[in-house]
């Protein structure tokens, strides 16, 4: 009797063993498959004027290594604590959203990394625990950097999300957001921009030590002459505009066949 009492209670004992790591397993499948299902486009804010969209970081740092100007054109656009972030922890892919308010951050990272870029976060500016804030389903945490400036973060679905602007930070973590379909990346640093009701897709490349941004558009949508070299002078005038750019620190070069016309603009 007692031998039988003790087989039945290692059976109990080891269908609960079995029975917890088997939930586990699933509960982490779960999370994995939810963490997953986002992308870092799924918490842009409503309205981007353009996405510049890195595969790399340290690849997009080496790409303004050494050269002042370069950098200085990026720092101009994007906070200066980001490329001290990066520099510090290296990611797979990252997204810059820009908009007329500010700029959000957004990174693919697993927790491990999310809670490595805000521990780092943390380290970079006053060292000081953030505030916490609720906003429905998503913690956001706030860094003090300086005086009335603050560094607000959070972490949804496998994305971690950061911004200076508080109204940005918050539209991005009510929800996802339906955005258009956007070109698949064709580089390490693609800059996605609106054009004509679509998103254009430019690849950012170093040449001949010229910053440079080679675009490709359909030829049957540039019948003739005269409407490529339309485009390359719109094209040339937006860019200088966004960036706040002379006019003739851009200049534009074409080719085509009979398939595309192909623009390369250089910095």
């Amino acid at each position: 009797m007692r031998r039988y009492q003790r087989e039945l209670g290692f059976v109990l004992v080891a269908f609960l063993v079995v029975g917890s790591i088997v939930s586990y397993f699933f509960n982490q499948l779960k999370r994995e498959k939810s963490e997953t299902a986002a992308t870092v486009y799924s918490f842009v804010p409503p309205h981007p004027e353009a996405l510049l969209r890195i595969q790399e970081t340290n690849t997009w740092l080496k790409l303004i290594a050494g050269g002042e100007r370069e950098r200085r054109l990026f720092e101009e656009h994007i906070p200066v604590f980001f490329f001290h972030l990066f520099e510090e922890i290296p990611v797979h892919e990252a997204l810059f959203s820009f908009h007329a308010e500010g700029v959000v951050c957004l990174v693919k990272a697993n927790p491990l990394e999310a809670k490595r870029l805000s521990a780092t976060t943390q380290h970079l500016l006053d060292n000081y625990p953030p505030k916490k804030q609720v906003i429905g389903t998503t913690q956001l945490s706030y860094y003090t950097d300086g005086p009335q400036r603050f560094l607000g973060t959070f972490y949804r679905e496998g994305i971690w999300v950061a911004s200076y602007h508080k109204l940005l930070l918050e539209q991005a973590g009510q929800t996802t957001h339906s955005l258009p379909h956007f070109p698949a990346a064709s580089s390490t640093v693609n800059l996605l921009f609106p054009y004509d009701k679509e998103w254009m897709q430019a690849n950012i490349y170093k040449s001949e030590g010229r910053l440079s941004a080679f675009l490709r558009f359909p030829v049957d949508t540039f019948p003739n002459d005269s409407l490529q070299i339309s485009l390359a002078d719109t094209l040339q005038r937006r860019f200088c505009h966004r960036l706040h750019l002379p006019l003739d620190s851009v200049t534009v070069e074409s080719t085509s066949d009979d398939d595309a016309l192909y623009l390369t603009l250089r910095y």
